[in-house]
């Protein structure tokens, strides 16, 4: 095989699991799809559905390209480690902000998922909502995330797809027919905006899309138990999960957006408390307890990140063992369902959160990674392979070079909007 094609077959340096294109699709795309779901709606109230649209499928073709940029980054450290990878690759700075960034977007993110799930419970009132969360935590949540390896939960993110399927038809088709008034919603509701009418919220949004296609922490982790692996088996993986993310958050954010245009919440499904139309309502009771389905279908995902970052920086030269989960996960667990015991609306600080660990994560580490990976592969002389292949290689070459040079200015204008997301974040918390 060619040195200088990008699909260069991965030395294995860890135990396949048999993991399949389809399940590890199930798992990243799972991965990504929880809470971010919920506020596509309310951030296209602050772009506008026009501007929102692009930048949706901006950032999910982005996302696609990092997914492989990060499995690129395996090549040049010989690990799966994410922290591993940043820190031999970029440096032992970018490797310390890569396990803060770790950290925080994934305890940040699993708390949100427990505040969503007490929240939505629309069936019980108080503290009986408390009681049901931490049964749910304890009972379904706390054993899923003991799972051995990621690939054995792909059964449970199918399950989250078809709920977020369900909601995503709810939302378009419940779209569709008030807006041809064949169903009368009983609301009130502006004019759509299509572009931002304020650069203020525009600014505060921005951060919040990288939460929508965030699952890049697993990436890593994802890799190494596909069997037979491959950048291209990777390539597949990441263009299956961009693309599908992308028509399930386009597809709930218009559909959202348009029932409740200016005045949607920043949680859609509140929403559908002021709806009066009786067969809407109980359809969006359905959409609630689908969305608990996802949080704890998803939450285990996010452990298993969590606790793989926990491990890799404890227990760097110790054999890892099945107890050395357990311990990382039950305080994981217990603190998560605390917090979310006396916390209603973490979003301010999840907004913060992405700015400063969400955006690295999905811009900024990957594509520095490609851009390693493609400096490693410019070195490789041309005239040194057969006359056959030297006019591909010289082409592959150029190729190369452009590739080195988007990579560069995605991490540049990644690094960028860490800063204006966080001053965003500021800006709403002041009260603009």
């Amino acid at each position: 095989m060619s040195s200088y094609t990008h699909d260069i077959e991965y030395t294995k340096l860890s135990p396949s699991t048999g993991a399949s294109i389809a399940s590890s699709s199930f798992n990243l795309i799972n991965t990504i799809l929880g809470a971010g779901i919920l506020t596509v709606p309310y951030q296209l109230s602050k772009t506008g559905w026009v501007l929102g649209l692009f930048l949706h499928i901006a950032t999910a073709l982005v996302s696609k390209y990092s997914f492989v940029g990060l499995c690129t980054g395996q090549e040049l450290a010989f690990s799966f480690d994410f922290q591993v990878v940043i820190q031999k690759v970029l440096g032992r700075a970018a490797g310390a902000y890569s396990s803060f960034s770790l950290l925080v977007f994934t305890s940040f993110v699993m708390i949100s998922f427990c505040v969503i799930l007490k929240d939505n419970l629309f069936f019980v009132e108080g503290w009986f909502k408390v009681g049901v969360m931490w049964a749910v935590l304890l009972f379904t949540m706390f054993p899923l995330s003991l799972v051995k390896d990621i690939n054995g939960l792909w059964i449970t993110s199918f399950l989250a797809i078809i709920c977020v399927t369900y909601i995503f038809l709810f939302l378009v088709i419940t779209a569709i027919l008030s807006s041809a008034h064949v169903i009368d919603l009983g609301i009130e509701r502006p004019d759509p905006i299509m572009f931002p009418t304020s650069i203020i919220k525009f600014i505060q949004a921005l951060a919040g899309f990288s939460l929508c296609y965030a699952g890049h922490f697993n990436t890593l982790n994802i890799y190494s138990e596909l069997r037979d692996k491959s950048l291209k088996k990777m390539q597949t993986i990441s263009g299956i999960t961009s693309y599908s993310v992308l028509i399930l958050n386009l597809g709930i954010g218009l559909g959202g957006y348009f029932i409740f245009t200016q005045n949607v919440s920043s949680d859609i499904l509140k929403n559908i408390e002021l709806i009066s139309n009786s067969t809407i309502k109980f359809c969006g009771n359905v959409a609630n307890i689908s969305i608990m389905i996802v949080m704890v279908c998803s939450f285990p995902l996010l452990c298993f990140c969590f606790r793989t970052t926990v491990n890799g920086l404890v227990l760097k030269n110790t054999e890892l063992k099945y107890k050395h989960q357990i311990q990382v996960v039950v305080p994981t667990v217990l603190t998560c369902g605390i917090i979310a015991t006396f916390v209603s609306d973490i979003g301010i600080v999840l907004d913060i959160a992405s700015a400063i660990a969400g955006i690295p994560l999905v811009l900024v580490f990957p594509c520095f990674l490609k851009r390693k990976y493609l400096q490693m592969l410019i070195k490789i002389d041309p005239e040194e392979v057969g006359a056959e292949e030297r006019k591909n290689a010289r082409k592959q070459l150029m190729r190369m070079k452009m590739d080195q040079m988007f990579s560069c200015a995605v991490g540049i204008v990644g690094v960028m909007i860490i800063f204006v997301g966080i001053a965003g974040s500021v800006l709403q918390i002041v009260g603009y």
